[in-house]
C-alpha cells in the first residue's frame, strides 16, 4: 500500500515545462521594456537575457510560427501551449537582418535546441537590447507557476491543461 503512495506520477500530457536556457540570464516579463510584454497583453511567462548571440529553446514542441523577420519562433508543446520566443523588443525593424533563424515550421524541437542566432556586431546599432521575452500566448487555458529564482537549465514556468 505505501508504495503505492510513493510512486512517481505517471505523465498525462497536460503538463508542460518551459526550462532557463542554458548561457541565458532569468528577467520577469515587467523588465522588459516594451508594454505588450510587460503587462502581459500577449501572455505570461519569463525573460531571458542571452549571454551568447544564441537564442535557445525553453520548451519542447513544434516549431508553428517562423516570423518572415527571423526574430521570433512559436512553438507548440504536447498539452498545446503555445510558446512565444521573441527576441529583443525592437528586432521586427531588422526585417531579418544580423539574424539566421535554426528551425522551420513543422520541426521538432528540443529543450537547448538553437532557435535564432544573431550577429551583434551588426544589430547592436539598431536595438536597444537583448532581453527575449518568452510567453505563453494562450495562457487562459493553463494553470501555471512561474519561477523567477530558477538557475541555468532549471525548471521557470510549469504549464498545466485546465
Amino acid at each position: 500500500m505505501l508504495s503505492k503512495l510513493f510512486k512517481k506520477k505517471k505523465d498525462d500530457g497536460k503538463t508542460c515545462k518551459l526550462y532557463l536556457p542554458k548561457e541565458s540570464e532569468l528577467h520577469s516579463l515587467e523588465d522588459v521594456p516594451d508594454v505588450a510584454f510587460a503587462e502581459k497583453m500577449l501572455g505570461d511567462g519569463f525573460a531571458i537575457k542571452p549571454f551568447e548571440n544564441v537564442i535557445y529553446s525553453p520548451v519542447a514542441g513544434t516549431a508553428s510560427l517562423v516570423a518572415e523577420t527571423k526574430h521570433a519562433v512559436g512553438i507548440t508543446t504536447a498539452n498545446g501551449a503555445e510558446v512565444l520566443v521573441h527576441f529583443s523588443t525592437d528586432s521586427v525593424a531588422l526585417y531579418g537582418r544580423g539574424l539566421e533563424v535554426m528551425v522551420r515550421t513543422g520541426d521538432t524541437v528540443q529543450v537547448g535546441d538553437p532557435l535564432i542566432q544573431y550577429d551583434w556586431d551588426e544589430i547592436k546599432d539598431q536595438i536597444t537590447d537583448t532581453i527575449t521575452p518568452v510567453v505563453v500566448t494562450n495562457i487562459m487555458d493553463y494553470l501555471y507557476e512561474v519561477n523567477l529564482q530558477a538557475e541555468s537549465e532549471a525548471v521557470v514556468m510549469t504549464v498545466t491543461k485546465k
